[in-house]
């Protein structure tokens, strides 16, 4: 458990539930189950996320470590490339999943630059993007539409320099 001790008491982020704090761990009574114990919301809501999976949250990155991955993204010059709409949506659809700010940020990418976004690929640019301006909000203390704007300029300036 001491690779996830250290997370009681920060604040974590995931695509599914929003922002937590992490309050603790649990086998709930299940010997061989650890849960990792995330409160949400002003009621303080509990959901316990099994720790034997894979990882669907990620903790909240300072403003520096946010910052490096934007600029990150801003220098990346290798773009996807697929053999068919569905093989890009299944890759969409599979990477998307993955709690780390550079990765989402270099799909947004990628989704941005593409002209024939299907309703699944759009719904993916969302959720993606709802989740780290969400986060950027936290942490710079600027509205999510700010922060929206300020990941959307990164990504389409980017696209004009290539």
């Amino acid at each position: 458990m001491t690779l996830y001790s250290e997370l009681i008491g920060k604040q974590i982020i995931s695509l599914d539930s929003g922002v937590g704090n992490v309050v603790g761990y649990d086998d709930l009574g299940m010997e061989g189950n650890n849960f990792l114990v995330i409160e949400y919301g002003k009621d303080r809501a509990k959901n316990y996320v099994n720790l034997e999976g894979k990882k669907n949250f990620r903790e909240i990155l300072s403003h520096n470590e946010f910052n490096k991955c934007l600029d990150s993204v801003s220098s990346l010059d290798k773009f996807f490339e697929f053999e068919s709409k569905q093989e890009r949506i299944n890759f969409f659809k599979t990477e998307s999943r993955e709690e780390d700010v550079e990765k989402l940020l270099t799909l947004l990418l990628n989704l941005q630059r593409l002209t024939d976004l299907g309703s699944v690929e759009v719904q993916i640019f969302d959720r993606i993007m709802e989740s780290l301006s969400l986060e950027l909000s936290i942490i710079s203390d600027q509205t999510m539409e700010s922060t929206k704007e300020i990941i959307l300029k990164t990504i389409e300036d980017d696209e004009n320099e290539k």
